[in-house]
């Protein structure tokens, strides 16, 4: 980065002609010597009178030339570079960690110190669209502090590049007459270093779907876990945690299930229509996750609808009739609409009682007096 020879210069003259030059700029830049990173730019940022301007100062070779034939006065007039030190800064972080200062950013501010013409304030203009860091002003020594405030993963992202820019609490006085931006900016590249990390389990909850009533033995997939460097199962083994009812088996290397019990679903009382089991995944080094194995139990129409009421009672004269209702525990297209018929369809019986139909689950028997 370029570096200044002196921080203030102040020339004194007396009346010239217009492009009489004045007084040289110089900088030096200890980079590769003919390359973009030692290509210097000069400006004069202020004057004092600001119109007209008296003086012009070359881009390239800061050769500070007269631009008005008016100076019949002393003129002073300072060159103030920009007030970060550096305008490239490099710093590194472990993946998954945070709330940790990754970097401090000094800057130069001639102004009273500890004053709201001297304290700065920080802003990252672009790279932090995660909201993967935070940056803050200390206090005592006027400094950028940049944080970690969110977890940052390796196999995501290696590099992240931030814009920070920086300005003071109150604006400088020219900037209400010029609408001049005052804030000064830099590059931080974050480097995010890899952390060997234990096995993912994700997604979180995978889903199988067996029938109810399978053979016991049935084989299906199962659970997989990965590795996050290598992005592959291998060397990972399994084993289940919790299993309600104790019907399913798993293969500790490759994952895969099978059943070691005939399956209930209407026994199962399951989640959501889910059979859960938890499933423990562990790598070489002994590290762990735990996932879900959501097992959907296929219905099959394993059994009859049954009659709530076991015993009615029916009155003449005030009882005409009384319901009678079903139920099926099987999934609703092994259940209702159900049909009702007397066991006994005898003429003695059909001459006394009558069904008619309400609805899918009940129906109404009836009576007639002879």
């Amino acid at each position: 980065t370029p570096k200044r020879i002196l921080q203030f210069w102040k020339l004194r003259l007396f009346l010239k002609h217009v492009g009489t030059t004045v007084g040289v700029v110089c900088a030096t830049d200890r980079d590769e010597p003919d390359t973009m990173h030692t290509r210097l730019k000069y400006s004069i940022v202020e004057q004092t009178p600001r119109s007209p301007g008296l003086f012009s100062v070359h881009p390239s070779t800061g050769v500070i030339t007269t631009v008005s034939p008016y100076l019949d006065r002393e003129v002073t007039f300072t060159i103030f570079s920009n007030e970060f030190f550096l305008f490239q800064y490099e710093a590194s972080v472990e993946e998954n960690t945070v709330d940790v200062e990754i970097l401090r950013m000094p800057i130069d501010d001639k102004d009273l110190i500890n004053t709201a013409n001297w304290r700065a304030n920080f802003t990252i203009l672009k790279g932090n669209e995660n909201g993967h860091f935070k940056i803050s002003t200390d206090k005592e020594t006027n400094e950028g502090v940049l944080c970690v405030v969110k977890p940052l993963n390796y196999e995501e992202n290696q590099k992240v590049v931030l814009e920070i820019g920086v300005n003071n609490e109150v604006p400088f006085s020219r900037d209400v007459a010029l609408r001049v931006t005052t804030m000064n900016r830099a590059l931080v590249t974050v480097h995010v270093k890899d952390q060997d990390e234990g096995p993912e389990c994700s997604p979180a909850v995978q889903y199988v779907q067996i029938k109810e009533n399978s053979a016991v033995g049935s084989k299906m997939n199962g659970y997989k876990a990965r590795d996050p460097e290598n992005r592959t199962s291998n060397g990972i083994r399994y084993k289940i945690l919790h299993d309600p009812k104790g019907w399913i088996t798993i293969n500790e290397i490759s994952g895969s299930i099978q059943t070691s019990k005939t399956l209930d679903r209407e026994a199962a009382t399951p989640r959501n229509d889910l059979y859960n089991i938890t499933v423990l995944a562990i790598d070489q080094d002994g590290r762990s996750c735990t996932g879900t194995l959501a097992v959907n139990i296929e219905d099959v129409n394993d059994n009859p609808p049954e009659i709530l009421q076991n015993y009615l009672v029916v009155c003449k004269p005030k009882m005409e009739y009384t319901d009678i209702s079903a139920v099926d525990p099987d999934e609703p297209i092994n259940g209702a609409p159900f049909y009702f018929t007397l066991a006994d369809t005898s003429l003695a019986v059909n001459r006394i009682w009558t069904l008619t139909r309400v609805n899918g689950i009940s129906s109404k028997i009836m009576i007639y007096m002879l």
